[in-house]
């Protein structure tokens, strides 16, 4: 791996955020899973997808977390290069990064429909099943792909993290062509599609508004598939484009072939601190979807926080309930 645009304790800091950053993921994430099992108010369509969506990330943050781990152990102290770990780890996170942005395409999509076409789409089983193979599969194919054609393993901190992705250099035509495959290109796919289905959907919410004479129409009240609390996925649009650009702008810088992208602008070293800036800011953030995805779909959703409280309440006072048993068993027994 290339070593030489950052320091050994820079990229311990690194390592060391997208650690925690994919912690924070795995465990938001899998109280996204409990959420939707245990609450029945959301269960919804999109809520279905949005589960799909989350095992994806969850598994992306599982894979980066490894290759933070696995720098500490092995990198400090010998290229990774072929490593049978990182070959395995580059695997996992490119194919579920491509199944993560086709998740949140399909989400789009889907609100798109039931907002804008104001038609509820029903996904039977059967189209749900076609789904996921299909968003499941084609990463899949996509990375063995890869894999078969020997280019999945060591990156280069110049355009990536501390966790594994291709072998191929980024100034390289087949080395954009892989990158832009195995994910940049998605991304950018993502970030463009989803930016113009929600700025529709704001607008049809806007002039549904007009229309009935109310300031804001809700979703719920276009569409029976939709609940209140589904208008927190434009949020997370926003949050995707916060999270994901780091490692987009790196890719970019790495592709203009500057050293130091700000020369002109840039004295003292400041260069290599927004170089630096950026290796951290990519590092939480390509790890961090599954976490505030949590905070969205759990602590900002209603129902979700009204359901924790209840639960909370109840178990109280069951608590409660046996203590005064206990106390009135003691005293009947005097």
């Amino acid at each position: 791996m290339n070593k030489t645009d950052f320091s050994d304790k820079e990229l311990t800091i690194s390592a060391g955020i997208t650690v925690a950053s994919s912690l924070l993921s795995i465990i938001g994430g899998l109280l996204i899973i409990w959420s939707y099992s245990r609450i029945t108010e959301t269960q919804n369509r999109v809520r279905d997808l949005l589960v799909a969506l989350t095992i994806a990330d969850i598994c992306i943050a599982f894979g980066n977390g490894v290759g933070g781990v696995q720098f500490y152990y092995l990198d400090s102290k010998q290229s990774l290069s072929s490593n049978a770990v990182c070959v395995g780890q580059s695997f996992i996170t490119t194919s579920f990064s491509i199944s993560s942005f086709l998740w949140i395409l399909s989400i789009a999509m889907y609100l798109f429909r039931c907002v804008w076409i104001q038609e509820d789409p029903l996904l039977t089983r059967k189209t749900m099943k076609l789904i996921h193979v299909i968003v499941w599969g084609i990463p899949g194919v996509i990375t063995l792909t890869a894999y078969l054609y020997d280019k999945l393993g060591n990156g280069t901190y110049s355009i990536n993290g501390v966790w594994c992705w291709l072998k191929v250099p980024v100034d390289t035509k087949w080395g954009l062509f892989w990158m832009l495959v195995t994910g940049k290109g998605w991304e950018v796919i993502t970030y463009v599609v989803i930016a113009i289905l929600y700025i529709m959907m704001k607008i049809k919410t806007y002039r549904q508004g007009r229309r009935f004479n109310r300031n804001v129409l809700q979703w719920n009240q276009i569409s029976n598939e939709l609940r209140r609390e589904d208008e927190i996925y434009c949020i997370s649009c926003l949050i995707i484009y916060c999270l994901r650009m780091w490692g987009i702008i790196r890719l970019v810088l790495g592709l203009v072939r500057t050293d130091i992208p700000f020369n002109n602008y840039c004295y003292h070293g400041y260069d290599h601190v927004i170089k630096q800036a950026l290796l951290f800011l990519h590092s939480y953030g390509d790890s961090a979807q599954a976490f505030w995805n949590f905070i969205l779909f759990c602590l900002c959703d209603k129902t979700v926080r009204t359901h924790v409280k209840l639960a909370f309440c109840r178990r109280k006072l069951n608590r409660l309930g046996e203590n005064i048993k206990q106390n009135n068993e003691r005293t009947s027994f005097f």
